[in-house]
């Protein structure tokens, strides 16, 4: 059992929180809690890790794209500051 908890934790060691482990290991032991067999428990918790990756992923991307956003919206009010003001 703790076997199969180290297999499905390797595919959310790329998220570099201890989150995605936690949820992975409350998933994982609930779901043998409740009955399901090793194998449809380990991969229910792999798909959840793989989601976890990808939000970690689309959070990342949108940092930078708010960042782009505010130096176009700062190029964009000194220009307009620049062309009545100045």
């Amino acid at each position: 059992m703790e076997k199969a908890k180290e297999e499905v934790f390797s595919y959310c060691r790329k998220c570099g929180g201890d989150t995605c482990h936690s949820v992975v290991a409350e998933l994982y032991d609930a779901l043998k809690e409740a009955g399901a067999t090793d194998g449809k428990a380990q991969a229910a918790a792999k798909a959840i890790a793989e989601h976890e990756n990808r939000f970690g992923k689309i959070e990342a991307d949108l940092l930078v794209l708010k960042w782009m956003v505010g130096a176009i919206l700062a190029g964009v009010a000194s220009l307009v500051t620049k062309t009545f003001l100045g």
